[in-house]
């Protein structure tokens, strides 16, 4: 079967789709611009995305008026180019970075490229810990923070706080606000917003949360730290020098549509939102992550007695409802300005028929990892001498990549790192929770030799 025609099929049997992008595949209906005419090229009147000075030159100013930031460059690689070329512009090369173990695959990727030396953060932070921060920055000797919030389960960080220390410290800070480019535009949820609380970088995903096409990003720069053509010279050397004029025109009209209309939208969808706790849970009972600030437009949602797969495929063949993913215990629904209340009724109903009781979420289901004993450099990991062996067989052997869940994305264990036998066996049971894993191939993994 083609390519073409499994995406037809795919899209006629989803009823709706919870998980990204986040148009939804409603491009038509908002009104957006049909791509497939307006693929070209660096030519007459087009302009050039790595010496821009032209239409996208003015189209990128007025996307970081809109934003409020210093300058915003697009991104046609999706947040993971923007990463890159956010860590390129703000370190040099055999710099410690502080980070929280929780960050996207594609962050301990630009470590390694970079020659980067990660010392870890907590993925939450509670008074204590900022204050364990505190004492580690006044004995070290870093320059960059990078920090990810809203995380993929929508737990924010407390960004006014951490980035007021962080800056205190003179630590230039650079926020992965991939699953969060809609907070600024939401009366409700901006307070969160990295742009709001003086982030120096802030990377965002135009295709998550916001309506690009898929592979489209924002890279904003936020402080006068970093002037625009340091952070040029890193958008260079991790752009395909033939970017998509599709991708980049869906960037343009998704900033414009999401200042001119999507405000308005993010307002709609809180509300339904709102409605469909009230639907699924009698009384109005909300999941609150505890007292932990979290973005609401995360739903997270399980069924005592099921597995987080079985929830997940029930809902898709039985509802034709997708969606973003399932971990051991239950299932992410991510809503967005597309989401109409219908949608959410569908599946407020959809779950209902399942099972009639929902419990708190109370965090990540994922098991908590021990932080492994690191061995060889990321660096030196991504050139060395690799084998293959039985996953099994790994425990006091070196991981030469990361093992991903993915979605989410969030290693459990990273090149360099060594195998240990919890971490062998938390990996063997999410293998049997039916979690797709990357970095495992049946049942092999690879090593340093």
């Amino acid at each position: 079967m083609s390519l073409v025609r499994r995406l037809k099929l795919l899209k006629g049997k989803e009823k709706h789709s919870f998980h990204y992008p986040g148009h939804k595949n409603r491009l038509e209906e908002l009104g957006f611009s049909r791509y497939d005419v307006l693929d070209t090229t660096e030519t007459f009147g087009t302009d050039n995305l790595l010496d821009p000075k032209g239409i996208l030159k003015n189209s990128m100013e007025k996307t970081a008026k809109i934003f409020g930031t210093n300058y915003s460059f697009y991104g046609v690689g999706g947040s993971t180019m923007s990463l890159y070329a956010a860590l390129f512009a703000a370190t040099s090369r055999g710099d410690k970075i502080l980070v929280q173990r929780n960050v996207h695959k594609s962050v301990f990727q630009g470590m390694a490229i970079l020659g980067l030396q990660p010392d870890y953060l907590p993925s939450k932070f509670q008074e204590e810990d900022i204050k364990e921060v505190e004492e580690k920055l006044k004995s070290g000797d870093y320059k960059v923070a990078l920090l990810v919030s809203p995380d993929y389960y929508g737990f924010l960080l407390p960004l006014d706080r951490l980035i007021s220390l962080f800056h205190k410290y003179n630590i230039l800070v650079i926020v992965d606000e991939a699953h969060g480019g809609h907070l600024i535009f939401s009366e409700e949820l901006c307070s969160y917003s990295a742009l709001k609380n003086k982030a120096d970088l802030v990377i965002h995903s135009v295709h998550k949360t916001l309506p690009g096409l898929t592979g489209t990003s924002l890279l904003h720069v936020n402080s006068n730290r970093l002037d625009y053509h340091s952070v040029l010279k890193g958008v260079r050397y991790f752009t395909t020098t033939s970017p998509s004029y599709p991708l980049l025109s869906s960037i343009e009209e998704s900033v414009d549509y999401m200042n001119e209309i999507g405000r308005e939208d993010m307002g709609r969808l809180l509300d339904g939102i709102t409605s469909f706790w009230e639907l699924v849970k009698p009384g109005g009972i909300y999941p609150i992550y505890e007292e932990e600030a979290y973005d609401r437009t995360k739903v997270y949602v399980k069924v005592p007695g099921m597995k987080g797969s079985d929830l997940y495929y029930r809902l898709y063949e039985r509802y034709g409802l997708a969606m973003e993913f399932f971990d051991t215990e239950g299932v992410l629904a991510v809503c967005t300005f597309a989401d109409e209340k219908e949608d959410l009724n569908r599946l407020a109903a959809a779950l209902n028929n399942i099972g009639s009781t929902m419990e708190h979420f109370k965090g990540s289901s994922l098991p908590p990892m021990p932080l492994p004993r690191v061995v060889a450099t990321l660096s030196e990991t991504l050139m060395a001498k690799k084998v293959k062996i039985p996953l099994g067989e790994a425990v006091g052997h070196v991981a030469a990549e990361s093992i991903t869940p993915y979605p989410p994305g969030i290693p459990l264990i990273v090149g360099g790192e060594e195998f240990s036998t919890e971490i062998v066996e938390i990996v063997i049971q999410l293998l049997k929770d039916e979690l797709v894993i990357q970095g495992i191939d049946n049942g092999y993994v690879e090593v340093l030799e």
